[in-house]
């Protein structure tokens, strides 16, 4: 997804439906019909491979910083979707579950918007409008504007990797809880009974084959 927001393409536009009759992941013709929550969930839970050209897209993507700032928001928002806790109706009953698809789309499409303005912006002026104020003061106030708002999705990025932190924690603590859950499902009390029922019939058995083995010599 993100890669196709930076890229200027239509993420829905991949694997697309046809009709109402839905088959998942179709890849004839396209038609008008809109998605369905079901066919838009599919899409976005669906790992995709990327093909020659994706993949130096994607390249590009990385090598750019706020290109980067996009693609990580996508991978954090992709290994949060992997936490089984996230599928819990906790973050709904306490409204904090973030819409992760919203976010990586947001974050990319600032991301595409700012890398156009700095291309926009250009390198710093040569020649003669170096030595022309006017010129110097409006390219230091348009390089400002521009790294101020760079570092603003930054401190988005970095929410985003903190709330992933959080859902990572929560996962571990609900790992810890159902381990001590199975493991106190075991009844100590019945261990001992049978415990001791063992050992009883041991004992039985032994002196059963000692009064049998005495016998047999008689």
């Amino acid at each position: 997804m993100a890669l196709d927001v930076w890229c200027g393409r239509e993420f829905t536009d991949r694997n697309r439906s046809r009709g109402w009759n839905w088959v998942p992941f179709y890849t004839g013709d396209l038609d008008a019909t809109p998605d369905t929550d079901e066919t838009v969930a599919a899409r976005v839970a669906r790992t995709y491979a990327l093909g020659g050209d994706e993949k130096a897209e994607h390249a590009d993507m990385l090598v750019d910083p706020v290109g980067t700032i996009a693609a990580t928001a996508g991978t954090l928002a992709a290994r949060i979707n992997t936490y089984r806790v996230w599928r819990l109706e906790f973050f709904d009953e306490h409204s904090v579950r973030v819409d992760l698809t919203e976010e990586v789309n947001q974050v990319t499409k600032r991301a595409r918007r700012l890398r156009h303005q700095q291309k926009v912006l250009g390198p710093q002026p040569q020649g003669e409008l170096r030595s022309d104020d006017e010129v110097v003061r409006l390219y230091v106030e348009k390089a400002t504007a521009i790294e101020r708002a760079v570092g603003a999705l930054y401190e988005r990025l970095t929410a985003l990797d903190s709330y992933c932190d959080v859902v990572a924690s929560i996962q571990r603590r609900k790992n810890k809880y159902d381990y001590l859950a199975r493991l106190n499902g075991i009844d100590d009390l019945e261990l001992l009974v049978d415990d001791s029922m063992d050992r009883h019939e041991t004992t039985q058995i032994r002196e059963a084959a000692s009064i049998s083995d005495a016998l047999a010599a008689v």
